[in-house]
């Protein structure tokens, strides 16, 4: 809508485009109630004349009003001067009555303030009149055409305060308690003559706003996954009963919504003929762009703003189980007032309701993928769209685990068959990712997830999920070769044996165990200083001092480590009960290297 103010005689003010109105528009012209002197109103009205006749067609009302008459307009040049003696910060009247006394000048000011009043509500008065937003009152008087009076023509021009350059649109006379309230009445009579089945949304000078649509769309979505399509009112009632009502996108009652094609009136029957205008098939994918157009081109016309055309794009869809994509992927519902053209809606099969209720809860809890709770075909578009790039995102890390987990449980002598654990859990882990991934359709992905066998806890696969390139790492990193000397010695009845057992019985139970109860990575690196500690503990303390013993070697005693020069080719060594047997071989080693280039024999017995 646009205002234009201005003297509608004077081309210089107003050329001939100011009387044209935009496409989609209406244009309101206003004149005002006073002209130059020797001027009258029929000169306003031949110059509207004129344009009628050179077949100017617009959506545009001419406002010419009658003129004031003198005493009003004396009357409006002593308001203007009071309201500029009496307003401001005070000053002007401070200057212009500083010759009475203060009491003289609190007086004045009191008059002159109750004479500002009086004069205000008398021209409000005069201007209502004027504009024809009121009936006559006195001081009307004087000749038809004479700046006093407006101006009375023959031929039709008599008394039209309205011009409409839209010849299919005659206003009637502007009403209302003042004169912002008798131009809404115009402005909406001329929307009702180019819009007659708009909504009537109460109240009419509120503008209907993006919360209030969003608000009905959260109803309609409800509703369409209630079986009876009955749902209990909640959140901004007031705002959907304001605009569901009225636009014929379902019925809010006292205590709860109601939608479906009888709900839905006249758009269910309006678009399903539309759609076999334009030769589609239910089956077909249709532009939201489209049904727009089906709306804009509905007769009578309903003039909706794309916001508001948008609800009922977006409850159609819902109730005709279409979900929304947008360059071939899929997306959720947009808000009203967010539609692009170019938006597709394809007709969307469904799953069963256990089965969306199912793979709602598991697809939050395993993958933190948030469902719509409510089946429809946007929602199930949603998830399907989401499960299959968490499946393809994790696939490759599950079956990594998988395959590591096996090698793991080989070299900790691990049945692979148990039907609990970590490896269990990790196949299964790969099992659900397999079947999304190779699901045919999007209600086949939703099925999978639904139907898959899971061996533990929905966090218990999440967290093997979430922490599989990590674990993977640890066991592959893991010094499982150590494990060897364990093994053997696990099979003693000693101490060191019963050590290396209750080493690997913690490894077997981490191993075994889900990443939901035990760190594996944490649990390993623990085990890794166990198996160092175990070993060098096994290590033999290093020898003390030899100590000297005697040595007899061809008859001779020597001390050992000593070996005169021309040894003989023989010796031996006595060694007395309890003593050290290091002396002995030290002794021996000494022989040994004095002979390398030799075979030396080397023998040992019991004497006595």
């Amino acid at each position: 809508m646009d205002i234009v103010f201005g003297n509608v005689r004077d081309v210089s003010w107003l050329s001939n485009d100011h009387f044209r109105a935009r496409p989609g528009t209406w244009r309101f012209v206003i004149d005002f109630p006073f002209d130059e002197a020797g001027r009258s109103a029929d000169e306003d009205h031949a110059r509207l004349d004129k344009l009628i006749e050179s077949g100017l067609e617009s959506n545009t009302v001419v406002w010419l009003p009658r003129f004031l008459p003198p005493d009003r307009m004396a009357e409006l040049r002593r308001l203007v001067i009071l309201d500029w003696l009496l307003g401001g910060t005070g000053e002007r009247w401070t200057s212009n009555s500083d010759h009475l006394s203060d009491v003289d000048r609190v007086q004045a000011k009191a008059v002159l303030e109750s004479q500002r009043t009086a004069l205000r509500e008398g021209l409000r008065r005069a201007l209502q009149y004027s504009y024809g937003a009121a009936a006559a009152s006195g001081g009307y008087s004087g000749a038809p055409g004479a700046p006093g009076a407006h101006a009375a023509r023959s031929g039709g021009s008599e008394g039209r305060i309205l011009v409409s350059l839209n010849r299919a649109f005659r206003p009637a006379a502007p009403v209302g308690a003042d004169l912002g309230a008798a131009f809404r009445n115009l402005v909406d009579q001329a929307f009702a003559s180019s819009y007659p089945s708009h909504p009537r949304f109460e109240p009419g000078d509120a503008e209907v706003t993006a919360r209030e649509l969003s608000a009905v769309y959260a109803h309609v979505e409800r509703a369409v996954a209630d079986p009876d399509g009955r749902i209990k009112l909640e959140g901004d009632i007031a705002a959907v009963r304001r605009v569901a009502n009225p636009l014929g996108v379902g019925k809010a009652g006292e205590t709860h919504f109601l939608f479906g094609d009888d709900r839905f009136t006249p758009w269910a029957a309006e678009f399903e003929r539309a759609a076999t205008r334009d030769g589609r098939q239910p089956q077909d994918v249709v532009a939201a762009g489209r049904v727009r157009e089906w709306i804009s081109d509905m007769v009578p016309r309903y003039g909706l703003r794309d916001e508001v055309a948008d609800l009922i794009v977006l409850a159609w869809a819902a109730l005709r189980q279409r979900a929304w994509y947008h360059y071939g992927s899929p997306v959720p519902p947009p808000a009203p007032g967010k539609v692009r053209p170019e938006m597709e809606l394809r007709p969307e099969p469904l799953p069963v309701p256990a089965d969306w209720q199912v793979a709602a809860a598991r697809s939050e809890r395993i993958f933190g993928i948030r469902a719509n709770p409510y089946l429809t075909a946007a929602s199930v578009a949603a998830l399907a769209g989401q499960l299959s790039e968490r499946a393809n995102a994790t696939a490759d890390s599950a079956y990594q685990l998988a395959s590591q987990l096996e090698t793991a449980y080989q070299h900790l002598r691990i049945s692979p068959d148990l039907p609990e654990g970590r490896l269990r859990t990790a196949r299964a882990c790969v099992a659900l990712a397999d079947g999304m991934r190779r699901a045919p359709d999007r209600v086949g992905v939703v099925t999978s997830l639904a139907h898959a066998a899971l061996p533990a806890t929905e966090e218990v696969l999440a967290s093997s999920l979430a922490q599989a390139v990590s674990v993977t790492s640890a066991i592959t990193s893991f010094p499982w070769g150590r494990l060897a000397p364990l093994m053997a010695a696990a099979q003693r009845d000693d101490e060191r044996g019963r050590s290396a057992a209750q080493i690997l019985a913690g490894l077997r139970k981490a191993v075994q165990s889900d990443e939901f109860a035990i760190r594996l990575h944490g649990a390993l690196a623990a085990t890794d200083q166990a198996i160092f500690d175990w070993l060098a503990e096994g290590q033999q303390p290093p020898p003390p001092p030899l100590a000297p013993v005697t040595v007899t070697t061809a008859g001779t005693t020597t001390p050992a480590g000593h070996r005169p020069a021309g040894a003989a080719e023989a010796g031996q060594a006595v060694l007395p009960p309890g003593d050290d047997v290091e002396g002995a071989v030290a002794a021996l080693r000494a022989f040994l290297r004095a002979h390398a280039d030799r075979e030396v024999t080397v023998q040992w017995r019991v004497s006595g």
